[in-house]
This record gives C-alpha cells, structure tokens and sequence, in this order.
C-alpha cells in the first residue's frame, strides 16, 4: 500500500471522510514506518466515527510504544471517560500528573475528580 503524507490523512479527518482515512490509518499503522502521529490522528478518526471502543485500544497500543507523550495519555484518559470507564482514566491520568505535574488543565480534571467523589 502507498504511504501518503501525515497531512493526507489528517485532512481526510478534519473533512470528515473518516473511512478513507481511516483505512489508509490503519493500514500505516501496521508498517515499520508507523509514528505517534499516525496513531494519535488514527484514533480521533476512529472517535468520531463512533468506534471510541477502537479508538481507545490505538490509543493504548501507542502509549505502549511510545509511553508518557501527553498527547497521547490525554486524548486517552477523555475517551476512557467519555465511554464511561472512569477508573481507568484515573490510572492514566496518575501516570499523566508524573510527567505533567503543573498543567492547569489536569489540574482541573483532578480537582473535578475529586470534587465528584
């Protein structure tokens, strides 16, 4: 299969032919040439295509090969959240506040963790 551009896919992504880059962004991931950003753009399509299921375990795969990008950990603890799993968003979201531990918008997430206890 033909390698395309990171941008290709992106664009695919943000005009919303989700299948196209999607297919493309599965296939690329599969390679040795494969990089976090074919991952990370890999699973927001895979997220707005209704695959969050999907989307959550390219996310996982991508912080096994390239652990503590903050990116990749954030995008992962709201997908976790958003499909309700919730616990475990907590634990990436520890290894999150090691690596990050003054960003204002964690901190915010973990004041609001707390307060809903």
């Amino acid at each position: 299969m033909c390698q395309l551009p990171y941008a290709c896919h992106h664009l695919w992504v943000r005009e919303k032919q989700l299948k196209k880059a999607i297919h493309y962004l599965e296939a690329t991931s599969k390679t040795n040439d494969r990089s976090l950003q074919y991952f990370y753009v890999y699973a927001i399509a895979q997220e707005t295509d209704g695959q969050i299921d999907k989307a959550i375990e390219t996310l996982k795969q991508a912080n096994q090969l390239w652990p503590n990008q903050y990116n990749i950990l954030m995008t992962l603890i709201q997908y976790l959240e958003k499909s309700g799993d919730t616990k475990q968003s907590l634990t990436y979201l520890s290894r999150l506040s090691a690596i990050a531990p003054r960003d204002p918008q964690l901190i915010q997430r973990i004041n609001c963790l707390k307060q809903a206890k």
